[in-house]
């Protein structure tokens, strides 16, 4: 009887999140009626699609067309308007939703509160009401994962795949489910009491059953980069690949912005402290190597000093371009980097060495310092997170706060630039 009104509960307040998601897009829609930044290229793309022109293809455009092609159902009910091409991303986030929730349930049993709260993490947020390439590929990742949870590893690699249609860097992810998948074989074949030559032939039966599906993946990912001579589609000269080791700072830094009530938690602080105390040697050191790495592969990209438009303008411009606060957040990044540990070292270390390589593989060849590429991989750390209640509800209130005044300056506050006066400008992540 408990579990049936909980579950009820449960239904009204995921009711109650659709009934606000769609008055946002309605909101969203009235005031910003035409594509704006990035959803200039993509809409007119779907719109093409939707005609059923695939020939035609923006040079300005870098992923390939997932999202195109989830949208070109919407052509068979009703024309492609801009509001029907955003109706997809809401699609999409209430889908995200429930595959959070079955995540969360296979790794502890949760409410589905916990994944409302958790897709409200205001850049994914945010993306949710345009038109963007985020949801959509956030969803084929989170499908895939819990396909993998549940050792469906043939619909694993097809979720994976689906994502590598929304974003190229969905296949580093798929890697990373491949290789935690050969070393829980690997694991497990080892404790095995057989001699060491079937163990190899076991592993190799093994693996070649549930790797099957990535293996296929991967290669036909390396014949996508041979045919297309690289991994970048469309503007290739705004998205060169280079070593930003700076990005891993970035990355922490989005961490404790959006990971507050974890990352800062009493517990965490205690403990650092004490390693600190005991290794200081270690600090003193891991801090110089991180300075010397961060300072000398760091790029500045054009478009994030020449875009005002974006908090990551300010953010550079106001602190992270001054050398003596880079230097003061090196020791920042080493405590968060140590309280993220913290966080999810009941999965192991294996898990936590392929999670921390796929993440440097997905963010360090970026050149651009934005938020949105460190979304996916704070996501999966947070579905692991061990949490208490009165860290839910820090998250969920700071959250909620931070997408109140994010929308109502990119909804009530525009602004012209000097040289453009005929564009209306919005701030936005």
């Amino acid at each position: 009887m408990a579990g049936s009104m909980s579950r009820q509960w449960e239904l009204l307040i995921y009711c109650a999140f659709v009934s606000v998601v769609c008055w946002i897009a309605n909101i969203v829609n009235s005031k910003v009626p035409i594509p704006y930044m990035d959803e200039i290229f993509h809409v007119g793309q779907a719109q093409r699609y939707c005609d059923g022109d695939y020939s035609t293809w923006d040079p300005k455009i870098t992923t390939p067309p997932g999202l195109y092609f989830s949208s070109k159902p919407m052509s068979l009910l009703t024309a492609c308007s801009l509001d029907v091409l955003r109706a997809t991303n809401i699609i999409f986030t209430l889908a995200n939703v429930y595959t959070m929730h079955q995540i969360r349930q296979h790794l502890q049993h949760d409410s589905v509160i916990t994944s409302l709260v958790i897709v409200l993490l205001p850049v994914n947020f945010f993306f949710t009401f345009l038109y963007y390439t985020d949801p959509g590929c956030i969803f084929c990742l989170l499908l895939m994962y819990l396909f993998f949870l549940k050792g469906q590893h043939y619909l694993a690699a097809l979720s994976g795949f689906a994502g590598i249609f929304f974003r190229q860097t969905s296949v580093v992810w798929v890697f990373f489910v491949a290789c935690l998948t050969l070393s829980k074989h690997v694991e497990r074949v080892i404790k095995l009491p057989i001699p060491t030559s079937d163990k190899f032939k076991t592993l190799l039966i093994d693996a070649l059953r549930d790797c099957f599906g990535y293996g296929v993946v991967g290669v036909l990912f390396l014949v996508f980069l041979k045919l297309n001579d690289g991994i970048t589609l469309g503007d290739r000269d705004a998205h060169k690949a280079v070593i930003h080791l700076a990005q891993i700072g970035n990355f922490l830094l989005f961490a404790l912005l959006f990971g507050a009530p974890y990352i800062l938690s009493l517990s965490n602080f205690i403990r650092f402290l004490d390693f600190a105390t005991k290794y200081p040697i270690h600090i003193l050191v891991t801090s110089l190597v991180m300075y010397g790495l961060f300072e000398n592969f760091i790029y500045v990209h054009p478009y994030m000093l020449a875009d005002n438009r974006h908090y990551t303008f300010y953010i550079w411009r106001r602190f992270l371009s001054r050398e003596s606060i880079r230097q003061v957040m090196v020791v920042v990044y080493i405590y968060v980097a140590f309280c993220l540990y913290n966080c999810v070292r009941h999965m192991g270390r294996v898990w936590i060495t392929f999670f921390v390589l796929c993440t440097m593989i997905t963010i360090v060849p970026q050149q651009l310092f934005e938020f949105r590429y460190f979304v996916w991989p704070l996501l999966v750390l947070r579905l692991h997170f061990r949490q208490k209640k009165h860290q839910l509800v820090a998250e969920a209130l700071a959250y909620i706060a931070l997408n109140c005044i994010t929308f109502y300056i990119f909804l009530f506050s525009p602004f012209v630039w000097r040289h453009d006066p005929g564009h209306i400008q919005r701030f936005m992540w």
